[in-house]
């Protein structure tokens, strides 16, 4: 299978740890080596695998994909136009590309990259190799996932959900955090209300915010008012009751238990050891 580190996987609930929720899909005209790549990295994700870029698109109607990996040269639909349509759709432009082509040369390999390919792999190539890539972008999402119950365990919780909102935020983070900052204290607040506000539908929200967050929408909504309240907690006096009231929650108990399975330690029991790290 493919995992992350060693040292990234003692710091993961084993929920996060299933390769089977990972969705690849495999855009290539080859169906030999199609047919190959899906069998072996069926071995470790969900695999769907097309002949085609206008194939792809009719896929990804249907289902959503953590990673896209396409050749360049197609019939019908070729990878770079296939790749141009998914990164201009404001349905799928979350989604990470690899192109593995036959032109090996700089240029070629250069008009993909520029194009918004993550990676580019020249064929032949061997498995271990794209096995190895995927694992890296993966990686990379798996570590960002944490990046919210981290910051409030090290009393670093902030106003945004991403760090540096400056340095190249994509748009998508910037209406995320725009909105949520703005409607985390209203308790009837949900899903529906978020997915209309960001002007997609339901499904596409919870894939891309899977992408760039690592959790649902229901989930990242709990997670923004915990991180609010961890910085109420840190910076205030107010009563634990006032400050849940505050981050949208209705009741004091339900508050308190979001907050101990998120964090481990108790709302009440997080002030004191804020205190402590102040002092």
């Amino acid at each position: 299978l493919i995992r992350p580190p060693k040292e990234i996987l003692e710091d993961l609930p084993l929920s996060f740890l299933d390769e089977g929720s990972t969705q690849l899909l495999i855009v290539e005209d080859n169906s030999e080596l199609r047919a190959l790549l899906v069998e072996r990295l069926g071995k470790s994700f969900r695999v769907k695998g097309v002949g085609h870029g206008l194939e792809a698109l009719d896929a990804l109607q249907l289902d959503i994909p953590d990673l896209i990996i396409s050749d360049v040269m197609m019939p019908r639909m070729g990878g770079l136009e296939l790749m141009n349509k998914v990164l201009t759709s404001k349905d799928f432009n979350h989604i990470p590309f690899i192109l593995l082509t036959a032109q090996g040369s700089d240029k070629a390999m250069l008009e993909g990259l520029k194009g918004g390919a993550v990676d580019y792999i020249s064929k032949p190539f061997q498995f271990d190799i794209l096995a190895e890539k995927i694992s890296n972008i993966l990686e990379m999402r798996t570590r960002y996932r944490f990046h919210l119950a981290e910051q409030i365990r090290r009393g670093e919780a902030s106003e945004k959900l991403c760090p540096d909102p400056e340095k190249g935020l994509n748009p998508f983070c910037k209406s995320v955090d725009a909105i949520i900052s703005e409607q985390f204290a209203n308790p009837k607040y949900g899903v529906e209300d978020f997915a209309l506000a960001m002007g997609i539908t339901r499904k596409t929200l919870n894939a891309k915010l899977k992408h760039e967050y690592g959790i649902p929408a229901s989930q990242l909504i709990i997670s923004y008012r915990l991180k609010r309240a961890a910085e109420y907690l840190k910076n205030t006096e107010e009563h634990v009751s006032e400050i849940a009231y505050k981050c949208g929650f209705e009741n004091h108990a339900y508050f308190s238990r979001k907050f101990k399975d998120s964090l481990g330690i108790t709302p009440k029991a997080y002030r004191q050891e804020m205190r402590i790290h102040k002092n």
